[in-house]
């Protein structure tokens, strides 16, 4: 009886892991694949480009919100906030083919953005903790590679629906799989481990409320926060001025514009080999060592890619760049968690979360105005590795004591009094 409750707790923390794979997969490959609707679009309704993608900036509405879904996860559990997240992601998907008013667009989008936090990247956080307490580095890294292959798939397939001129289609087949996986969710996800005989509900919602970690309240008198926070802001521009700029970077190097998805694709590729790497540097020396690490090797080579001169090296560059900036995606949480443990991490990790309004809104604005006055994104790059020399700086003097089992002295003693 033991030996079997062992093997179905093997497989069910496979299929966790499998379906955080799967879900953040489907939840970010759209962006990497929104600028193929955007002609469809324009044709199909005769709006303009520019009123189209306006619809990215309610990104920075996703993240105001993120404190609230981290807290619904604090308080309900990972089953109901990523069903819950993935339904309306899957509804902002299915309903866009019954559009007809630009303000139908805007609403979707909406309604994605408020979903996203809770599909996958906040339960992620906190299931890896409860389900991979010895290897979490290795099956957060494992669970985020999905953000790059979706980056590798959902355009393809949409882009074939696309091409056929049957954009609602790509749009269906987006929300109908999201939609699948929010079954899964409802099925497999669980906070409750069970691996003995004798366990039961009971005793699994006791070792789950009796996780170890730092009460929100208290953890945001902490100096360890606000230098974790402040360096989410700064390295979370790597997504809003760096990511989405490096194919158009590319072409005003004079790549062929036929080739730029295959380098992006290059660099998708060695993000999820970065995630692996990385994540076991974090279960070896600590998160915090391998996110200085992350943002140390994406310093080197986005500050190369912004002065290379020899085309036939930026592929390596790029796969090198992959596999830095990979890393990041797959440590911030952990930090989190090192810092102030799991028990209230999606309240943190939310009001964490909160910070990236700041780089979603000014990113693209630098960005900009780097490539309207300078005809490239050298200046904003070379901004942008600034940037990280300074998260890197707040890193260092982050301090922790035990980074398995964290906790700082005033706090755990008001945490144990509570």
């Amino acid at each position: 009886m033991q030996s079997k409750l062992v093997y179905l707790h093997q497989y069910h923390k496979f299929i966790i892991l499998l379906t955080l794979f799967l879900a953040s997969a489907i939840t970010t490959g759209p962006v990497y694949g929104f600028g193929l609707f955007l002609e469809p679009l324009q044709n199909h309704f005769d709006w303009q480009k520019s009123v189209i993608m306006a619809s990215l900036s309610f990104g920075a509405v996703g993240s105001i919100t993120t404190p609230i879904v981290g807290r619904i996860l604090d308080r309900s559990g990972s089953k109901i906030t990523m069903t819950i997240s993935l339904l309306f992601f899957s509804i902002s998907y299915l309903l866009r083919p019954m559009m007809s008013q630009i303000w139908h667009w805007y609403s979707l989008s909406l309604l994605q953005s408020i979903s996203y936090s809770g599909t996958a990247n906040l339960p992620a956080g906190r299931l890896i903790g409860i389900w991979f307490p010895k290897h979490r580095g290795r099956a957060y890294g494992i669970a985020t590679m999905g953000n790059n292959f979706g980056g590798l798939t959902v355009p393809l397939f949409t882009g074939f629906y696309i091409a056929k001129g049957e954009w609602q289609t790509a749009f269906l087949l987006i929300g109908g799989i999201t939609l699948l996986i929010s079954f899964l969710s409802m099925l497999f996800i669980s906070d409750t481990p069970q691996t003995s005989k004798k366990g039961n509900d009971t005793e699994n919602k006791i070792k789950i409320n009796n996780l170890s970690g730092d009460a929100l309240k208290y953890t945001i008198k902490s100096e360890t926060f606000y230098l974790i926070f402040f360096s989410a802001l700064l390295g979370t521009f790597l997504y809003s001025a760096v990511l989405p700029q490096m194919g158009d970077h590319l072409i005003s190097l004079n790549i062929q514009i036929e080739m730029a998805p295959l380098f992006i694709s290059i660099l998708a590729t060695f993000g999820m080999t970065g995630k692996l790497i990385f994540g076991y540097l974090a279960e070896k020396y600590t998160a915090r060592i391998a996110m200085i690490l992350s943002l140390s090797g994406q310093i080197i080579f986005l500050i190369i890619l912004s002065t290379v001169v020899n085309k036939n090296t930026i592929p390596i560059f790029l796969a090198i760049f992959g596999i830095f900036m990979g890393g990041y995606g797959a440590l911030f949480s952990l930090v989190i968690q090192e810092a102030f443990g799991l028990k209230n991490y999606g309240s943190i990790a939310g009001v964490i979360g909160f910070s990236s309004i700041i780089p979603l809104f000014f990113g693209p604005l630098l960005s900009g105005f780097s490539f309207d006055h300078f005809g490239s994104y050298t200046f904003s790059f070379l901004i942008i590795s600034l940037f990280f020399c300074f998260a890197i700086l707040l890193l260092f003097l982050v301090k922790l004591r035990n980074p398995k089992y964290p906790k700082y002295p005033i706090q755990a003693k008001k945490n144990l009094e509570e």
